[in-house]
């Protein structure tokens, strides 16, 4: 490490005598990243848009590709969804229905759509006299008596196959469904939301009766675009302004000002050139990696420039002043970094890749940051005038007077701390695991007022599917099949959240009913298996283009498809509920008919409980590198031990906090431990080899020691502490969950870590090193 360091100091040598030489080798590094991204520009447009639920999986999980395969065997079933609710009354008026009418008609014109279904297409059967009618529930809204919207108002609200999917159960709101054919990633979202926004503005207009939202993948899609859009377009420029003026405040000289915002984004450029270099996929959390990397990248410089400035308040020419800069603070900066980035990596053991492409994004701005803070930040600074503004005696002043306070008081803190600490801690269980995709956005976003409102008036959209086989080619006929199917639903929809069940066994009971002339003690499954597949003939035949049974029935007539909707639930609670069912199977149905629950929910629950159990272990991994790295470093196993405390307890109180005021652990929070230890890692190793330092180079006793840190590092720690809080502060306003999760968990974060380093960490040290 000794060596190292001082092959560092010889190539700064080189630097400060030559800078013009370094700032060209940048230059050059520049011109050639630009030139490879150039070369490369179609993947660049490629990777601009990935917003599906997909990318949250990778390709070898089993789950997902058990999902894939159903929907490879089915019509597709990503939706974009018209919610229709009348101001006043229900639906059934000519004008309502008029609208639903005209809205499903203008849901067929959008692109990609290739199935429409509503309370107006639904599919009305009907005997005359021997024959199977299948026809629309009504047309021409307008013709229609008022005899007539009674009739239809009578069969919709005693329809299953309606209730709770195109209308609710007291008739005041309607769902237009389409289904739409796009690809995983969901690109097309960005194509069709605009048209469906541009016709529902003149559907509003032309029916001012009634409200229209929109609700489902495609929406949800392009929210989360918005979402991505805006970390770059506003969180990050509102972040580099508050940079901007904290360093104002702090470095009080325009050209270290420049010169550090250069570093921020030079270092955020060159990370995500490299980045879809690599071919790396951009996401609405990959794109966090933005105001991560210029946090980071402050803090770098920081720590190099307010030395300097010190350095140069002691009458140093701005050569020695440098150099004596990069002497203290090489090491930490270095280590800092290292660690930092260690803890971005281990966020490979994440089970989702979008936060694998975060940390590796974040590692390679981190170590761009450092290599441009410790080359072409001083190649710069040597071309420009030495800093007017110089550290007075106020600064130490203060942090001197902050540290006889922590040495006089170490006693009461260290036991007034490790009491908060616990306290704090002691609300962790108090969490629990929860990730609703479709609960990603807060109310400014249309998609979420839809979503409540949806809920609330039609259910739920959260769901969980099986793909259940029969004994063979036409098995779905068999009349043991579905009752075994129709016993689970009897079963599942008397359990407490959930909101109904969809499948093929509705079509049948509805076909034997409308067959003995709508009476409804017929609404049963047929012993017949022949009767049963004429029934499922004549239906088919009288069915319109894009209104099969392709979503429930697979081409072979041997499987079907069973969706089991829930009300607004938990994550824990959907993985308890689809355990029970799938026990339930287990135990109630044959052999042929086994199955296991799948769909996006299932996968999101899973996946979140699974990265916890990642996360937890990569954190294990990273603290001991990072302790492994700071033993070495400081050439102490007691001190590299002890930086275990004050790495790990700021996280702790901070799922203390949010057990308090949110309780919910997703994929985003479950991150946040492996993330915030690569950072908060710089108050310790920058106390701690300042400490170092003063006992050996100095033979400093214990309180000397402390104080002299303080005095060397202690302003420095703070700033870079408020310029990190106030930029993830700055995250925790995002209208999107994981941006603002992100935000406000990694400010208190950063926030106990000052904390606890400076009135428990630094008491704890003086306590254990007293006879030192």
């Amino acid at each position: 490490m000794k060596a190292f360091e001082q092959g560092y100091l010889a190539v700064s040598r080189n630097i400060i005598d030559h800078p013009i030489k370094w700032i060209f080798g940048w230059i050059l590094v520049i011109a050639l990243l630009l030139a490879g991204l150039l070369t490369h520009t179609k993947q660049f447009t490629e990777i601009q848009y990935h917003s599906g639920p997909y990318l949250y999986f990778t390709d070898d999980n089993a789950d997902f590709q058990t999902l894939q395969q159903m929907e490879s065997r089915y019509a597709p079933d990503t939706s974009l969804i018209f919610v229709f609710a009348p101001n006043e009354g229900d639906i059934f008026t000519t004008e309502s229905l008029k609208a639903i009418e005209e809205i499903t008609e203008t849901a067929w014109t959008l692109p990609y759509v290739s199935r429409v279904d509503s309370i107006s297409n639904f599919q009305h059967t009907k005997i005359n006299g021997d024959t199977l009618s299948t026809d629309y529930l009504y047309t021409q809204a307008e013709t229609l008596s008022n005899d007539d919207l009674q009739k239809i108002k009578h069969i919709a609200l005693n329809e299953k196959a309606l209730l709770r999917q195109t209308i609710s159960t007291s008739g005041n709101v309607a769902a237009i469904i389409a289904t739409v054919n796009i690809d995983e990633a969901q690109t097309q979202a960005l194509e069709i939301m605009p048209l469906a926004n541009e016709a529902a503005d003149k559907l509003r207009l032309k029916y001012p009766g009634g409200k229209i939202m929109f609700l489902g993948d495609v929406p949800i899609a392009a929210a989360t675009n918005t979402a991505t859009l805006d970390t770059f377009t506003k969180t990050s420029p509102i972040a580099m302004t508050l940079v901007l003026i904290c360093l104002i405040i702090l470095l009080r000289n325009a050209y270290s000002i420049i010169v550090t915002q250069l570093v921020i984004v030079l270092s955020i450029g060159l990370a995500f050139c490299i980045f879809m270099l690599l071919g790396c996929m951009l996401s609405p959390i990959s794109a966090g990696a933005s105001p991560i990397i210029l946090t980071l990248a402050v803090a770098d410089c920081v720590h190099i420039l307010v030395s300097y400035q010190q350095q140069c308040s002691l009458n140093k020419n701005k050569q020695e002043a440098m150099m004596e800069s990069l002497r203290l603070n090489f090491s930490p900066i270095w280590l800092t970094s290292i660690t930092t980035g260690i803890g971005f990596l281990m966020m490979n053991f994440a089970e989702s890749p979008p936060f694998h492409d975060l940390g590796n994004a974040v590692f390679i701005g981190v170590m761009l940051g450092f290599c441009l803070s410790v080359s072409l930040l001083p190649a710069i600074m040597m071309l420009l005038p030495r800093p007017n503004y110089q550290f007075g005696n106020s600064q130490i002043r203060y942090m001197k007077n902050l540290a006889q306070f922590t040495i006089k008081q170490r006693k009461k803190l260290l036991w007034g701390m490790s009491i908060t600490v616990a306290l704090l801690i002691s609300f962790i269980p108090m969490n629990r695991v929860n990730d609703i995709l479709t609960e990603y956005f807060d109310e400014s976003f249309d998609v979420r007022r839809a979503l409540d409102f949806y809920v609330t008036n039609m259910g739920g959209l959260q769901r969980l599917q099986f793909v259940v086989p029969a004994q063979g080619v036409g098995g779905i006929a068999e009349p043991e099949y579905l009752k075994h199917l129709d016993k689970l639903i009897h079963w599942v929809e008397a359990q407490p959240k959930v909101s109904h069940a969809r499948s093929f066994v509705d079509v049948v009971k509805r076909l034997n009913r409308s067959l003995h002339e709508g009476d409804q003690a017929y609404y049963s499954i047929p012993d017949n298996r022949e009767l049963i597949a004429q029934y499922i003939l004549l239906y088919e035949l009288g069915l319109p283009f894009g209104l099969g049974l392709d979503t429930q029935v697979d081409m072979n007539k041997s499987e079907t498809k069973l969706e089991i909707v829930f009300e607004r639930i938990h994550s824990d609670e959907i993985v308890m509920l689809r355990n029970a069912i799938n026990q339930w199977i287990r135990t109630n149905w044959p052999d042929y008919m086994q199955a296991s629950a799948t769909g996006m929910d299932s996968l999101f629950s899973d996946i979140t409980f699974a990265n916890v159990h990642s996360m937890i272990i990569g954190t294990i991994i990273a603290l001991t590198l990072v302790s492994a790295l700071l033993i070495v470093s400081l050439g102490s196993v007691r001190y590299g031990l002890l930086s275990l405390l004050p790495n790990l307890l700021p996280a702790a109180m901070t799922f203390g906090v949010w057990g308090i005021i949110s309780g919910e652990v997703g994929l985003v929070v479950s991150i946040i431990t492996c993330m915030t230890l690569g950072i908060i890692i710089d108050d310790t190793v920058h106390f701690l080899s300042k400490y170092v330092r003063a006992k050996r180079e100095q033979n400093l006793n214990t309180e000397q020691a402390v104080t002299f840190a303080f005095e060397t590092v202690g302003i420095a720690l703070i700033a870079t502490s408020i310029i990190l809080v106030a930029n993830f502060g700055v995250m925790g306003f995002s209208h999107y969950y994981p941006n603002a999760a992100t935000g406000i968990l990694t400010s208190m974060t950063i926030t106990f870590a000052l904390v606890i380093h400076f009135l428990f960490f630094v008491p704890l040290l003086l306590t254990i090193d007293a006879k030192r």
